[in-house]
């Protein structure tokens, strides 16, 4: 499958890529895959764990818990989300998608997505892209994180609900 709107890069890290284009181990499973209709799609929400909340907290020397507090949170979370039941799609510091059936771990949280759009693999990824334009492979921790990345995977393809909103949404613009 060759689309003009996804190019091969070289590199999978966040440092000396090119953040429009998706990494290559994404690309070449859309090539196997992309054209495979969406049916299902399920949002994984997994806290960090306290070791990652505690190096974060070190790194802001002290500010996140201080923020945590203030905003009563009690732990931060990692979204990802399921496609067909196997395919895990998630934004890290690149884009990540992969076969992993096995995503959801024993402390995730789960939403299913009601599927009414007949729509591929493929073409979520490029409705996606097309929104968020130069945002969509560039990471940002406070402002372009995985919570917006899928909000804007489920909005661009008209999959978004007040429910999802609600599951996605964490206030780390305040954290």
């Amino acid at each position: 499958m060759n689309n003009p709107n996804i190019e091969l890069l070289e590199g999978n890290g966040a440092i000396l890529r090119d953040p429009t284009k998706s990494p290559p181990a994404v690309l070449k499973l859309l090539s196997q895959i992309g054209s495979e209709k969406v049916t299902t799609i399920k949002l994984i929400r997994t806290p960090l764990s306290k070791a990652t909340q505690f190096l974060l907290n070190i790194a802001s020397f002290g500010a996140l818990q201080e923020k945590l507090k203030q905003a009563n949170i009690d732990t931060l979370f990692h979204l990802s989300m399921l496609i067909n039941d196997k395919y895990e799609l998630e934004k890290n510091e690149v884009i990540k998608f992969r076969i992993n059936p096995n995503a959801i771990k024993t402390d995730s949280q789960t939403l299913d997505i009601p599927v009414d759009k007949d729509v591929t693999i493929q073409e979520l990824l490029n409705n996606t892209k097309t929104q968020m334009g130069e945002n969509y492979g560039s990471y940002n921790a406070k402002t372009n994180n995985c919570s917006v990345f899928l909000s804007n995977v489920l909005s661009s393809n008209g999959l978004n609900n007040s429910n999802s909103n609600t599951f996605i949404n964490q206030k780390t613009n305040e954290l």
